[in-house]
């Protein structure tokens, strides 16, 4: 009899029974129906390698998994146990070990429409990549972990606008895409911390770099390509994605005017 419901908590690092539970009734399932990701085994077994390939099981026998190798992720359940929520468990239990790891956001790509629905159903948004257009990519922003400042530090307000490249080339400054405010703190060395990150996305089309300006107290400190930002505290997440979560000294000190020593 199959269970009704699963839940996130029954979601587990595979075994190598598991793994080979797992590829028997893919192949099987491809045998049978011509579908399914039994083309996909060499991924799922490096997953299995990576420590990326979760489970759930019943009756001691692994009857959906969900992998990573590279994007996009694969997630599969059994034949004979769909319809049960194994799949919301799997993507539910991937969003927690996101969240714990502070992964920014999480991307994915939908082979089918049911793919699609599940994703859209735990908050994924459809994601649309000029490269890709034949394609159907889901993202899920994740909320940012707070950072808890020294109240005995002095604060600041930073602000942080992104923009396509073209703001970099036009006398009129371009409306921005997006603008995160958020509180910091000034250390004595001038280094600027953030209360939570900010997190910049390009839209992955060639020649339109993110761009990305930082203001701290109202004085604009850095106005540039996000891939360019080091100095000024800027991290490549990925091909696509940027951090902000400490603005450096050396960058802060444009709007606090200080004077090494």
């Amino acid at each position: 009899m199959v269970k009704a419901e699963s839940t996130a908590s029954e979601v587990s690092l595979a075994s190598v029974d598991d793994l080979r539970a797992i590829l028997k009734w893919l192949e099987e399932e491809f045998e049978a129906e011509g579908q399914g990701f039994w083309n996909n085994r060499g991924s799922i077994e490096r997953a299995y390698q990576k420590g990326e390939l979760w489970v759930i099981r019943r009756q001691g026998q692994a009857v959906a998994f969900q992998a990573r190798d590279e994007e996009p992720r694969l997630i599969s359940v059994k034949r004979n146990h769909r319809r049960h929520g194994l799949g919301s468990a799997l993507i539910v239990a991937m969003i927690k070990r996101a969240q714990a790891a502070g992964t920014p956001v999480l991307f994915d790509e939908c082979a089918t429409e049911e793919g699609l629905a599940l994703c859209l159903k735990h908050g994924f948004e459809r994601h649309y990549k000029a490269y890709e257009q034949n394609k159907v990519f889901v993202r899920l922003w994740l909320p940012p972990l707070r950072v808890e400042l020294s109240s005995h530090l002095p604060k600041v307000s930073v602000v942080i606008s992104f923009y396509p490249e073209a703001a970099l080339y036009k006398k009129a400054e371009s409306v921005p895409s997006d603008m995160d405010s958020v509180t910091g703190v000034r250390l004595k060395c001038g280094e600027v911390i953030l209360e939570q990150r900010v997190v910049g996305l390009s839209t992955g089309e060639i020649e339109n770099d993110l761009v990305v300006k930082i203001e701290i107290d109202g004085a604009q400190v850095y106005f540039g390509k996000a891939k360019y930002g080091d100095e000024a505290g800027v991290e490549k997440y990925d091909q696509h994605v940027f951090l902000i979560r400490r603005i450096p000294a050396q960058t802060a000190r444009k709007a606090f005017q200080l004077i090494e020593v």
